[in-house]
């Protein structure tokens, strides 16, 4: 009897933490215009920037957050507007 509770106890915390990576997991996704370039930015475990199929080295970019909390993103000291949320 013991040995079942114990069972489905541990079965139950072993699927909340599956829940729990899985929403930890997502990606963001942005169309952004910077100067005279559309830029697509994707967000996981760090940035990526991309124009078409061409990826562009982070270090030209800084993302920033605002005094309202939004984040910001420059391009060689540019500011982007994003365009689209994916």
């Amino acid at each position: 009897m013991i040995i079942g509770y114990v069972r489905k106890t541990a079965l139950a915390g072993i699927a909340a933490l599956f829940l729990a990576t899985g929403t930890a997991n997502t990606t963001e996704m942005y169309d952004a215009r910077c100067g005279n370039k559309t830029i697509s930015i994707f967000a996981r475990h760090g940035w990526m920037f991309s124009e078409g199929e061409k990826e562009l080295p982070t270090r030209l970019f800084r993302v920033r957050q605002d005094k309202d909390g939004k984040r910001v993103i420059y391009f060689r000291g540019q500011k982007c507007r994003l365009t689209s949320t994916l």
